[in-house]
C-alpha cells in the first residue's frame, strides 16, 4: 500500500510542477500589463474550448493603404485616430497611414494556420451560385427543440413531460451586426463569404450615405435576403442600437473581424447549438460569450492575391491573445429598451446581467463557466431519452472512485499506526 501511495504522491507532485511551471512562465514571461492575472492565465490555457475573434487589423500593405488613404478618410486622419503620438504638421495622409501600418503589423509574431481547415469550404463557396448558397448556408428557418423564453428567470416555465417536443423556430440562427465605414465596401464581399462559412447566416449592416451610394456591392446579398442595410444613425455610436430581428444569437463585429469556433468545431452554429438553452428551472446558463482577439498582421505580404480569403492568406499574429475582444449573445437576453455603452459587449436584461462569460468549458452533458461576478456556474443539459443512464453511470464511477480512495487512505493510516505501535 505504501508503494501505491508513494506513486500517487509522485503523480500529484509531477502535475503540480507542470501546472506551476506553466503559471510561472505565464506570469514571468508571457503576460503583459493587465494580462498578468490568474483569470487571463486560465483563458490562455482553455481558449481552445472557446471561440476567438480573428482580427485582421492591417491585411497586406497594399490593402491597408487603399483602405486608409481614400477620400473618405482624409477628415479622420488626425493623430488620435492613427494612434501615432509624434507626427509632423505637414505629414501627408499616406505617410501617416504607412506609419500606422508599421505600428499595427506583427513582423515578429506567432505563426497561426488554424484557419486552414476552412479552405475547402471557402473554395467550394466560390463555385456556388447564389441559389446554391442559400440552400446550403441560409435555410428559411432555424428551429431549436425545448427552447422556452422568459424576461426573468422566474418567468421561464417549469419543465414538464408535456413540454418535450416543443420547438422554437426563428428566421436566423446567428446574426452579425456590423458598421461599414467608407472604403470598407471593398472588402465586404470577402467578409460575407468567409463569415458565412464560419456559421453566420444573416448580416445587419449600418453605413453612412457615401457607403450606401455604392449599392452595386451590396445588391446581390440584400436582394437574396442575406444582408440588411440600415442608415448610420449616429457617427460615433455604431453598435448602440440592436435591431428587432428573428434570431437566436447576435454578434457585434467589424468588417475586419471574424468569429471563429474552437478547433473541434467547423462552424459557430455547431458550437452554439448546445448552448442555445433557456433553463426551465430558472437556473443559470450562458447568455453572452466574450471572445478574445487574435490580432493578425500582414504576414509579410505586399499585396494579397484576389479572391483569397483573409482566413487563409494571413497566418502571422501577435503572440498574446488580447482580452479586448467581441461578444456574441443570446438574443432573448439582450436589453432592447436601453442603448449599449460600448461596442465590445451587449447589454443584457437586468436578470441576466451576470450571465456573461469569458471563461467557458463545454463538456457536452456538462457546461461550466465563470459568470461576470467571478462565480463558477455548472449547468447540466437536459438529456435525450436513454442518455440519463450513461450520465448516471459516470456519477457512480466518480462516487465509487472517491469512496475507494478514502477507504485506501484510511487503511494505509491504520496500517502505519499499527506498525508504529508494534515497534
Amino acid at each position: 500500500m505504501s508503494a501505491i501511495m508513494r506513486w500517487c504522491c509522485n503523480v500529484f507532485f509531477v502535475v503540480a510542477i507542470l501546472l506551476g511551471g506553466l503559471l510561472a512562465f505565464h506570469f514571468g514571461v508571457s503576460c503583459v500589463k493587465d494580462e498578468c492575472n490568474l483569470k487571463f492565465a486560465l483563458q490562455i490555457f482553455l481558449h481552445r474550448h472557446m471561440p476567438v475573434v480573428h482580427h485582421y487589423r492591417t491585411r497586406s500593405l497594399g490593402e491597408f493603404m487603399r483602405l486608409y488613404t481614400g477620400d473618405g478618410y482624409k477628415s479622420r486622419f488626425d493623430t488620435d485616430f492613427l494612434e501615432v503620438k509624434q507626427t509632423s504638421a505637414n505629414q501627408s495622409v499616406a505617410d501617416r497611414a504607412y506609419q500606422n501600418f508599421m505600428r499595427r503589423d506583427t513582423p515578429n509574431g506567432t505563426q497561426d494556420a488554424s484557419s486552414a481547415r476552412f479552405r475547402p469550404f471557402l473554395d467550394g463557396m466560390s463555385k456556388m451560385s447564389m441559389a446554391e448558397r442559400l440552400r446550403r448556408y441560409h435555410p428559411k428557418e432555424h428551429c431549436v427543440w425545448n427552447y422556452h423564453v422568459g424576461n426573468t428567470r422566474k418567468e421561464a416555465p417549469a419543465f414538464s413531460p408535456e413540454g418535450q417536443g416543443v420547438r422554437e423556430c426563428r428566421s436566423y440562427f446567428l446574426t452579425a451586426q456590423l458598421r461599414l465605414v467608407f472604403m470598407e465596401h471593398l472588402i465586404l464581399e470577402a467578409y460575407i463569404n468567409a463569415s458565412t462559412v464560419l456559421g453566420v447566416d444573416h448580416f445587419v449592416m449600418y453605413a453612412d450615405d457615401r457607403v450606401l451610394a455604392i449599392n452595386t456591392t451590396f445588391a446581390p446579398y440584400s436582394d437574396a435576403g442575406v444582408l440588411e442595410i440600415h442608415p448610420l444613425y449616429a457617427p460615433h455610436a455604431p453598435y448602440f442600437r440592436v435591431p428587432n430581428i428573428s434570431t437566436f444569437w447576435l454578434a457585434l463585429i467589424d468588417a475586419d473581424e471574424y468569429l471563429v469556433p474552437p478547433s473541434s468545431f467547423l462552424s459557430m452554429r455547431d458550437y452554439l447549438m448546445p448552448l442555445t438553452v433557456w433553463p426551465r428551472d430558472g437556473s443559470r446558463s450562458v447568455k453572452q460569450i466574450h471572445c478574445m482577439y487574435k490580432q493578425f498582421g500582414s504576414s509579410g505580404l505586399e499585396d494579397k492575391l484576389p479572391n483569397v480569403s483573409d482566413l487563409t492568406a494571413f497566418t502571422q499574429r501577435d503572440t498574446h491573445l488580447a482580452m479586448n475582444g467581441k461578444s456574441v449573445a443570446l438574443y432573448d437576453a439582450i436589453d432592447l429598451e436601453h442603448s449599449n455603452t460600448m461596442p465590445h459587449e451587449l447589454r443584457l436584461k437586468d436578470d441576466f446581467s451576470q450571465d456573461t462569460t469569458s471563461l467557458l468549458l463545454n463538456l457536452g452533458a456538462v457546461v461550466a463557466f465563470q459568470d461576470a461576478g467571478g462565480r463558477l456556474q455548472i449547468r447540466f443539459k437536459h438529456l435525450a431519452a436513454g442518455q440519463e443512464a450513461v450520465l448516471g453511470l459516470c456519477f457512480v464511477q466518480i462516487i465509487v472512485s472517491l469512496a475507494l480512495y478514502f477507504i485506501l487512505r484510511r487503511f494505509c493510516r491504520c496500517c502505519a499506526r499499527s506498525s508504529r505501535e508494534s515497534s
